[in-house]
């Protein structure tokens, strides 16, 4: 079983966050799952943008696990990728999570931000 985590930052005017998770042992199959999630600005202010590359349900929580309900600005693909654009303006300052989930509803990874 080999799995491995790879995460980045890069400063381009603003602090850009990547994770990239690989898992080539899975319970339903033994084919390698690649995803990668990208979330930009972080920490954020008003509007976090996340991209994840295929077609999964983003969902975003709070520190305690509560799912935190609020509609996308604006949701489409480019190519196989899936860009969100949320506002979170109205949320309190602390960390979130933002969950990635299949068609199963299984989660398939979970990577954190920072509400300022």
């Amino acid at each position: 079983m080999k799995n491995f985590l790879y995460i980045s930052f890069l400063a381009v005017g603003f602090l850009f966050a990547q994770m990239s998770y690989a898992d080539d042992l899975l319970e339903s199959n033994k084919e390698s799952n690649n995803i990668t999630i990208t979330i930009y600005p972080n920490p954020v202010n008003d509007v976090i943008n996340i991209e994840v590359n295929g077609n999964y349900t983003i969902q975003l929580y709070d520190l305690v696990g509560q799912q935190v309900n609020i509609d996308a600005l604006e949701s489409n693909y480019l190519g196989s990728t899936k860009k969100v654009s949320y506002n979170i303006q109205n949320l309190t300052k602390g960390i979130y999570f933002v969950k990635v989930v299949d068609e199963q509803n299984k989660t398939q990874k979970m990577i954190k931000f920072n509400k300022l």
